[in-house]
Parts: C-alpha cells; sequence; structure tokens
C-alpha cells in the first residue's frame, strides 16, 4: 500500500505546479495585450494614377485653293448665273438673226451654218460650266458630305473617348477615397484605443503585478514544499509529479525507491513512445494524453478551462475599461484606476490561489 501521507505531499506539489503554469501563461497573455493595444496602422499605398489614351484625331478635308480661288467663289456669285444665261441668249440672238439674214438672201448654206453655230454654242457653253463650276461644284459638294459624316463620327467618338475617361477616373477616385477611408477609420480607432490606453495599459500593469505577485508567493510555498526532500529533485515538475501520483494512487507503485518504485518507471526512453516528459512537448491537442498519462491530462485540462475563463474576463475588463472616460477619481491625475466592476471571476481565482497556499502552509507547518 502506497503512503497516504506522500499521496497528501503529491497533491499539494501538483496544485501548486498546476497554478503557477497556469499563472505564467495568464502573464503572457496579459503581455501580448499590451502589445496588441499599442498599435498603429499603417498608411496605404495609394496606387499611380491611370495613364489616359490620347484623344481621337480630328479630320482636315481641305479643298484645292486653285479651284476655291479661280471657280469656287464665282460659281457661288448670282452674276454668274446671270452672264451665263445672258450669252446663251445672245447666242440664240446672234444664230436667230443670222439664219432670218440667211433667209432673205436665199444663201443656200444657211441650214449648215445655223447647225454649226448653235452646235458651237453648246459646246462652248458646256465648256464653260465644266470648267468653271460643275467639276468645283461636285467635288465640293462630295467633300462637305463628307466632312459633315466626319464630324457627326468625331462627335461619336469624342464622347465615347470623354465617357470612358470620365468612368477610369471615377473608379480610380472611389479606390482612393476607399483607401483613405479605411485608413481614416483605423486610424480613428488606434486614436481612441491609444488615448484609452492611460487607462488601459496600468490596469493590465496592475493585473500582471496581482499575477505576479500570486505566482511568487506560490513559488516560495513550493520550494519550501520541495525542501522537505520527499522526492528526488529530478522530478520536481508537473509531469514527473502526476506520473508519480498515478503510479502510487493505482497501486502499481507501493514506493518511489527499488527496481519496482515509481522511480524506475518515469525514466524517459524505458516507456512508450506517447509519454510526454517535457512541458515543451505537451501538444495542444490534450486527448492523446488521456490514456497514458490521465493525472497529467486532468490537471492541464484544468488549467486550461481556468485560463481560456480568465483570457475572456481579461478581454472585457479592459473593452469596458476603455469605453469609459478618463476621469481620475479624487482629482489625482497620477492615481492608476481600479479595475471595473464585473471581475468576479479574476477575484475568485485570486481567492482560490490564497485557498491552495494556506492548504500548502498547512501541510507545511504539520509536516515541516
Amino acid at each position: 500500500m502506497p503512503d497516504p501521507g506522500l499521496l497528501e505531499y503529491l497533491d499539494q506539489t501538483i496544485m501548486l505546479e498546476r497554478e503557477c503554469y497556469t499563472l505564467n501563461q495568464l502573464i503572457e497573455f496579459g503581455e501580448s495585450q499590451c502589445t496588441v493595444t499599442q498599435t498603429e496602422p499603417t498608411e496605404p499605398v495609394y496606387p499611380e494614377p491611370p495613364v489616359l489614351p490620347p484623344p481621337p484625331e480630328r479630320l482636315q478635308l481641305l479643298i484645292p485653293e486653285s479651284k476655291r480661288s479661280n471657280c469656287g467663289k464665282l460659281v457661288r456669285r448670282p452674276l454668274f448665273w446671270l452672264l451665263l444665261a445672258g450669252g446663251c441668249v445672245l447666242c440664240g440672238l446672234v444664230v436667230y438673226i443670222f439664219d432670218l439674214h440667211n433667209l432673205i438672201t436665199g444663201t443656200a448654206h444657211g441650214d449648215f451654218v445655223h447647225v454649226w453655230l448653235l452646235l458651237t454654242a453648246f459646246v462652248w457653253m458646256l465648256i464653260f460650266l465644266f470648267y468653271l463650276g460643275l467639276p468645283f461644284y461636285i467635288e465640293q459638294e462630295y467633300l462637305f458630305i463628307m466632312a459633315r459624316q466626319g464630324r457627326k463620327q468625331l462627335a461619336a467618338d469624342e464622347a465615347a473617348y470623354y465617357a470612358q475617361n470620365a468612368q477610369v477616373r471615377v473608379s480610380y477616385n472611389r479606390q482612393i477615397f476607399e483607401l483613405k477611408t479605411q485608413y481614416e477609420t483605423a486610424l480613428a480607432a488606434a486614436k481612441t484605443r491609444n488615448e484609452s490606453a492611460g487607462q488601459i495599459i496600468p490596469a493590465l500593469e496592475a493585473l500582471q503585478r496581482r499575477f505576479q505577485a500570486s505566482q511568487y508567493k506560490l513559488h516560495q510555498t513550493l520550494t519550501q514544499l520541495y525542501a522537505i526532500d520527499r522526492i528526488t529533485p529530478k522530478c520536481h515538475n508537473l509531469i514527473a509529479l502526476t506520473m508519480l501520483h498515478e503510479y502510487l494512487a493505482s497501486g502499481r507503485c507501493d514506493g518511489l525507491d527499488g527496481a519496482d518504485g515509481a522511480y524506475s518507471l518515469i525514466k524517459p526512453g524505458t516507456q512508450d513512445h506517447q509519454i510526454i516528459y517535457k512541458m515543451t512537448d505537451i501538444p495542444d491537442d490534450l486527448e492523446p494524453l488521456q490514456a497514458h498519462q490521465h493525472k497529467l491530462y486532468t490537471e492541464l485540462t484544468a488549467a486550461q478551462q481556468t485560463i481560456t475563463a480568465l483570457s475572456q474576463a481579461i478581454t472585457d475588463k479592459l473593452n469596458r475599461l476603455a469605453a469609459q472616460p478618463d476621469t481620475p477619481a479624487d482629482g489625482d491625475s497620477t492615481k492608476v484606476q481600479p479595475p471595473p466592476s464585473g471581475t468576479d471571476q479574476l477575484e475568485q481565482y485570486f481567492g482560490k490561489l490564497e485557498a491552495i497556499n494556506d492548504s500548502a502552509a498547512v501541510y507545511l507547518a504539520r509536516h515541516g
């Protein structure tokens, strides 16, 4: 049968080691909260303005200056058409007079001359019209039609160009605006957080000091327990203590020393590879420990539950504190404000630590 006094001793040391481990994790969490509180957002990198394509080229429809000066202006004047009509009438009058003269005198060549004069007058009239007005008029009308179509197409191209450029500029400006808005929002949140850091950081530091004081007190008590020299210094850690307790409580061993003692079963390399011997080797998932190290699994599970609950309590406490105005009590601007209300879990935990330490002190008073 194992010694009941030894099991009680192991219970006391295991509780102290477990709470020291829990306090160490809570202190690390508090340090991480101090770091997160003081972070600042980085200014975003704004994109370069978009390179817009050049506008469409304007059409240049040119009319030869020689035709414009020689015949264009003349065709556009009413005097040209008046002279042209007068010339036709004059030609007809000459033909008529000549033909009448032939009838009176009885000239035999009257019909031939009459036809010749009519054809000559008609040919010269066509030559005159063709050389002076008709080609240029046709060419000018064609150029005017092409220029009008070109202007319409140019207007459509310019409208599409300016619409596309406007859309690109709007998209770019919207992107810049969104980046600036996000940065300004983050900056305002950081400013608010930093302004409240005057309360949050002192509260965290005060809480850290309480954790460290409790941890130091537990370490002192644990050192006194180890000084009783009930177990070897190589087993002064949570893993070895839980293994010793499990071997003794299960009846696998009746004592610590000897070939069949508990010390011989916790040497690294003598057991299954699934046995954990170092705190640094503890996995995030504790379930694999349950089969081979049930006592260690129980203690670490209790510690993790405490760490999770108190971490959330610390976060809630800091959030409530950040929402309160920075108003020092009693007019003392240098006085650190106490933690906000609603921290019953933390106070209960500190009370639990005091009870564990008092229990170990009672044990020391009886067996020290």
